[in-house]
């Protein structure tokens, strides 16, 4: 039986914007310290962007569900005030890239736009374990609890893509067809010496769902995408 430590997901936290690799969700802040070479710190802020953030001295044990931002500083002359009302800081890799938000709850979808994914790569939660988990678009994503993601190529092998091309149905076998593949699939048998064909696109992918292209252009296919082909002699 695989352990439940072997299978938690990875947590990190940020000191001064430095990356720190945690062991557990719950941890001191002198462990903190010390992974950032600051052992003689007398504690941390957490980051909330507030004039009252939060001071925990080193010997106190701090939940990384409820921010994972820090940085360093003097003492408060005084305790800090309650910041309930301020949303604490979380801080967020793909692939060793940070990002930081103050939005705890994700989606698949909004952590793509943060990070500006390509939609040829699947996006998953890191985990002790071989068994990353894949993040569809519409999963939650709670980032005080999976805050280490990674992503990896889509399969593409077998594949079968539904698209409208000239208003009839199509299969695409690809992740990427060409231009010339793209009329072919509109004008079977096409003499690209004597005729000229213009492709345009909508309902394309993410980062760029409408478009036109050229001979030896290639564009990503994605499920429902709709192309328009025309041609006319060339003069």
């Amino acid at each position: 039986m695989t352990s439940t430590r072997s299978t938690e997901a990875k947590t990190i936290a940020s000191i001064n914007d430095n990356i720190v690799i945690t062991p557990q969700k719950t941890a001191s802040i002198q462990l903190l310290l010390d992974q950032t070479n600051l052992p003689n710190e007398a504690g941390l802020y957490r980051d909330h962007q507030s004039p009252n953030d939060p001071w925990f001295a080193a010997d106190e044990e701090i939940s990384l569900s409820e921010g994972s931002s820090f940085y360093t500083g003097e003492p408060p002359c005084r305790a800090s005030p309650p910041v309930n009302d301020v949303p604490a800081k979380y801080v967020v890799t793909v692939n060793d890239h940070p990002e930081y938000t103050n939005r705890r709850e994700q989606t698949g979808a909004s952590l793509r736009r943060l990070f500006d994914l390509d939609d040829d790569v699947e996006l998953l939660i890191d985990t002790m374990s071989p068994n990353d988990i894949v993040i569809a678009d519409e999963d939650p994503v709670d980032l005080g609890q999976s805050n280490v993601l990674i992503t990896r190529d889509r399969n593409c092998d077998p594949l079968r893509i539904n698209i409208i091309v000239n208003a009839r149905p199509k299969v695409a076998t690809k992740c990427r067809l060409s231009y010339r593949e793209i009329v072919e699939l509109a004008f079977p048998n096409p003499n690209f010496a004597t005729q000229v064909f213009t492709v345009t696109y909508c309902k394309g992918p993410r980062r760029k769902p409408e478009g036109s292209l050229s001979d030896g252009d290639t564009v990503k296919i994605v499920e429902g995408m709709e192309f328009n082909v025309t041609q006319t002699n060339k003069s």
